[in-house]
């Protein structure tokens, strides 16, 4: 009698989900807030972290080559990394974008980027998708709250779902001078760049030891950024979600409201 014969199956898992972390920056502030929120999103299990810097534009780029000071030498650090794409963004399940203030807004390089989407935004193809910002200034009051929200102003236009960082959070509540705002993650890198994140505002993006809000975003948008309760919509982001989900919001589709095309919220979820 012929042994019997056995096969082994090769079975390939791929991540359920990939986040895209770019961010921009002159002298290095925000690149370490985007490789604690990098951790943070590695921290998941499934998830896929694409790193990727916004471009530079030319004539600053040809600056920095040619220059010999501290923002030249961030510029060499960081220039290998790979400048973020429409394409990038498009496969994105949710980005999370950092930059520095520049008078109470971003960066142009990082507004550059996000003013190329326009055919994103006629396509829908990021609505639906959860997004977070992150920010460093100079001082407390230097922009740590207009930042986050003027750069949360595009996303919306494209359709994304905003997620913060909620006052539960431990560490929010305080009076120190460094980051930490409900808008963002935020943190402060004195007059003179002289300061350096603190561990509290490594926590906010996502601490390995303690991964914080990039691990919780996560987890939420692992859970498919929206749940579907009994007879309504209850959202996995934060309890702000929530209340528009039972205000009627509907964005899965399922509640008074139908919207005629889902949001990726409802694509994860089919």
């Amino acid at each position: 009698m012929p042994a019997p014969r056995t096969e082994t199956l090769n079975i390939q898992t791929k991540p359920i989900m990939k986040v895209l972390v770019v961010y921009h920056t002159t002298y290095g502030h925000t690149l370490q807030l985007a490789r604690a929120v990098e951790a943070g999103v590695k921290s998941v299990a499934g998830v896929e972290a694409v790193f990727r810097r916004a471009p530079e534009f030319p004539h600053v780029e040809k600056e920095l080559e040619a220059g010999d000071g501290y923002a030249t030498k961030i510029w060499k650090d960081q220039k290998d990394i790979q400048p973020c794409t429409l394409d990038d963004l498009r496969e994105a399940d949710g980005p999370l974008l950092g930059s520095p203030t520049r008078y109470g807004n971003m960066t142009a390089a990082m507004k550059a980027l996000i003013a190329s989407t326009a055919s994103l935004w006629l396509s829908g193809a990021m609505e639906g998708k959860p997004a977070g910002v992150f920010t460093s200034t100079a001082t407390t009051h230097g922009g740590q709250e207009t930042t986050c929200v003027t750069m949360m102003i595009p996303l919306i236009h494209l359709g994304m779902l905003i997620v913060g960082v909620p006052y539960s959070s431990e560490g929010m509540l305080h009076t120190e001078g460094r980051g930490g705002t409900p808008y963002g993650a935020t943190t402060t890198a004195g007059p003179k760049g002289e300061l350096a994140p603190t561990a509290e505002d490594l926590v906010r993006c996502g601490n390995p030891s303690d991964p914080g809000w990039g691990k919780s975003l996560l987890e939420s948008m692992t859970r498919g950024g929206l749940w579907v309760g009994k007879g309504a919509v209850t959202c996995g982001v934060t309890p702000c979600h929530a209340r528009w989900a039972r205000a009627g919001f509907a964005l899965a589709g399922y509640g008074p409201r139908r919207p005629t095309v889902k949001c990726q919220a409802a694509r994860w979820m089919e």
